[in-house]
């Protein structure tokens, strides 16, 4: 179950639809859906004022790990099942597909153009992905262990910051973190 808690600690809704353990949630920019990610291998949109399930991705084969909205109606997921897909609201399949880690897929993270994918993997790497392509176009190899999260840096095209370069941050079980 996800819940939805007010500024004052009140329980404004429970939403209840997967089967497993949930491991990751975002609010879309618009702040009316929510996504959610699950051991029961699906992601959810919940639509939240009407605090119903909008629509339910059954893409992975293996637990959904983590997700992240691109906008407000597309979104990343990735899975232990070493994929990533790229879904839309109101679409039945993903709209796109990337395939080329070895391992589980921790995390998925969009840059602020939304152009750009990068994800990380207990196969050691972090891989960027682009639209535009059906390759990952970087292949990140500097840690010595499984990298369980990346974030992107808030600056470049699509920021406050767009004079500053756009940096991608990588941290590892090796107890480093990589720009």
């Amino acid at each position: 179950q996800a819940r939805i808690w007010s500024m004052n600690g009140e329980l404004r809704s429970i939403l209840s639809k997967h089967k497993g353990a949930i491991f990751s949630l975002k609010w879309n920019k618009k702040g009316d859906y929510l996504l959610t990610g699950s051991f029961d291998r699906t992601a959810i949109v919940w639509d939240v004022k009407a605090e119903e399930c909008k629509q339910q991705f059954e893409v992975h084969s293996d637990s959904t790990l983590d997700v992240d909205w691109r906008n407000n109606v597309s979104f990343a997921t990735s899975s232990a099942d070493k994929m990533i897909y790229v879904c839309k609201i109101g679409e039945t399949h993903p709209i796109k597909t990337f395939s080329g880690h070895q391992g589980e897929v921790n995390c998925v993270k969009w840059d602020p153009t939304g152009t750009l994918l990068a994800s990380c993997s207990d196969d050691i790497t972090a891989k960027i992905w682009s639209m535009k392509q059906d390759k990952y176009v970087h292949d990140l190899r500097e840690h010595a262990k499984e990298i369980y999260t990346i974030r992107w840096s808030p600056t470049g095209s699509g920021t406050s910051n767009p004079n500053q370069q756009l940096v991608l941050a990588s941290a590892s079980f090796d107890s480093t973190v990589k720009l």
